[in-house]
Protein backbone atom coordinates (compact mmCIF):
# COMPACT_ATOMS: atom_id res chain seq x y z
CA UNK A 1 0.00 0.00 0.00
CA UNK A 2 0.95 3.31 -0.85
CA UNK A 3 -0.11 5.90 1.88
CA UNK A 4 -0.06 10.14 1.59
CA UNK A 5 -0.97 13.29 3.73
CA UNK A 6 -1.55 15.69 1.24
CA UNK A 7 -2.51 19.29 2.29
CA UNK A 8 -5.17 20.82 1.30
CA UNK A 9 -7.59 19.36 -1.77
CA UNK A 10 -7.17 15.73 -2.38
CA UNK A 11 -5.99 14.59 -5.75
CA UNK A 12 -8.24 13.19 -8.26
CA UNK A 13 -6.78 10.49 -8.92
CA UNK A 14 -3.17 8.05 -8.19
CA UNK A 15 -1.55 9.39 -11.47
CA UNK A 16 -2.17 13.38 -9.69
CA UNK A 17 -1.03 12.04 -6.14
CA UNK A 18 2.42 10.72 -8.12
CA UNK A 19 2.34 14.38 -9.56
CA UNK A 20 1.96 16.12 -6.24
CA UNK A 21 4.49 13.95 -4.69
CA UNK A 22 7.34 15.18 -6.52
CA UNK A 23 6.06 18.73 -6.50
CA UNK A 24 4.95 19.37 -2.52
CA UNK A 25 6.82 16.24 -0.85
CA UNK A 26 4.05 15.31 1.17
CA UNK A 27 4.68 12.69 4.64
CA UNK A 28 4.24 9.39 2.65
CA UNK A 29 4.62 6.05 3.29
CA UNK A 30 5.14 2.72 1.40
CA UNK A 31 3.88 -0.67 3.10
CA UNK A 32 4.16 -4.04 1.58
CA UNK A 33 4.36 -7.88 2.67
CA UNK A 34 2.61 -9.00 6.17
CA UNK A 35 2.19 -5.20 6.87
CA UNK A 36 -0.38 -3.98 3.83
CA UNK A 37 -3.00 -4.76 6.18
CA UNK A 38 -2.06 -2.98 8.98
CA UNK A 39 -3.24 0.49 9.61
CA UNK A 40 -0.64 2.96 8.67
CA UNK A 41 0.92 5.28 11.22
CA UNK A 42 2.20 9.03 10.64
CA UNK A 43 3.72 10.59 13.26
CA UNK A 44 4.61 14.10 13.98
CA UNK A 45 1.53 15.55 11.99
CA UNK A 46 0.87 19.34 12.78
CA UNK A 47 -2.28 20.30 12.78
CA UNK A 48 -4.43 21.32 9.76
CA UNK A 49 -6.29 20.00 7.38
CA UNK A 50 -5.19 17.08 5.32
CA UNK A 51 -6.17 14.43 2.47
CA UNK A 52 -5.30 11.26 3.54
CA UNK A 53 -4.92 9.02 0.38
CA UNK A 54 -4.22 5.43 -0.49
CA UNK A 55 -3.64 2.96 -3.25
CA UNK A 56 -1.81 -0.18 -3.97
CA UNK A 57 1.64 -0.15 -4.35
CA UNK A 58 3.32 -1.77 -7.93
CA UNK A 59 6.66 -3.40 -7.16
CA UNK A 60 7.72 -2.39 -10.77
CA UNK A 61 7.43 1.30 -10.68
CA UNK A 62 7.93 1.66 -6.90
CA UNK A 63 4.75 4.09 -6.53
CA UNK A 64 0.96 3.29 -6.40
CA UNK A 65 -1.17 1.98 -9.25
CA UNK A 66 -3.79 3.67 -11.12
CA UNK A 67 -6.54 2.12 -9.25
CA UNK A 68 -7.95 0.96 -6.89
CA UNK A 69 -7.31 4.67 -5.45
CA UNK A 70 -8.88 6.92 -2.47
CA UNK A 71 -8.68 9.61 -0.20
CA UNK A 72 -10.62 10.76 2.99
CA UNK A 73 -10.70 14.69 4.34
CA UNK A 74 -8.56 14.63 7.95
CA UNK A 75 -8.35 17.41 10.55
CA UNK A 76 -5.84 17.16 12.80
CA UNK A 77 -6.12 18.62 15.84
CA UNK A 78 -3.73 18.57 19.47
CA UNK A 79 -5.24 14.80 20.13
CA UNK A 80 -2.12 12.49 20.05
CA UNK A 81 -3.82 9.23 18.08
CA UNK A 82 -6.71 9.59 15.22
CA UNK A 83 -7.58 6.70 13.41
CA UNK A 84 -9.12 6.85 9.55
CA UNK A 85 -10.64 4.32 7.05
CA UNK A 86 -9.45 5.21 3.65
CA UNK A 87 -12.49 3.77 1.19
CA UNK A 88 -10.41 2.89 -1.98
CA UNK A 89 -12.16 2.97 -5.25
CA UNK A 90 -11.55 0.61 -8.18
Amino acid sequence: MKYWLFSGVAPSSAAEARARTLAEHPPALSVGGSLASAPAQFHDVGPGTYAACAGIFDAKTMDAMDSPFGCTQLVVHDEPVLELAIALQP
